[in-house]
């Protein structure tokens, strides 16, 4: 899945961002737990509708970015994020999951407002298309 393969990958490519599935990072898929106050979560939104002969899926995912009252951290790794994943193409993410192209929906954050801890959330909506070959559908070589 799109979403899990970003955050693996953000945890490794984004300076003071790590993914654990064991909760010891800052980098989450689906959740925004209640601790770290700093962290990113990455959520699956779903995509158009695929193609039932070409062996690719359009996907869209959220990644939002919180922290602590106030906003400049959240803001710069926004700004991080949307430096590395914003068209960026041919690439594979660490869980195996190979991408044509990313791009964000939106070229500044949105605002999300503060959670119930008065944390601030910022908003980076991404579209893309990976690989996905089905029984039904040919490999790119064929």
């Amino acid at each position: 899945m799109i979403h899990i393969g970003v955050a693996q990958y953000l945890g490794s490519m984004v300076n003071g961002l790590a993914y654990s599935e064991a909760a010891e990072g800052n980098v989450f898929v689906d959740s925004m737990p209640s601790k770290p106050d700093r962290a990113v979560t990455v959520y699956i939104t779903g995509g158009s509708e695929a193609d039932s002969l070409l062996p690719y899926d359009p996907v869209a995912f959220q990644v939002v970015t919180r922290c602590e009252s106030g906003t400049l951290w959240a803001l710069t790794m926004w700004a991080s994020i949307y430096s590395l994943l914003h068209g960026k193409r041919n690439f594979t993410l660490p869980d195996g999951t190979y991408v044509a192209f990313m791009l964000a929906t939106h070229a500044s954050p949105v605002r999300l407002g503060a959670d119930a801890n008065g944390r601030s959330e910022y908003s980076l909506d991404m579209r893309g298309e990976v690989v996905n070959v089905t029984t039904e559908r040919p490999s790119l070589g064929s």
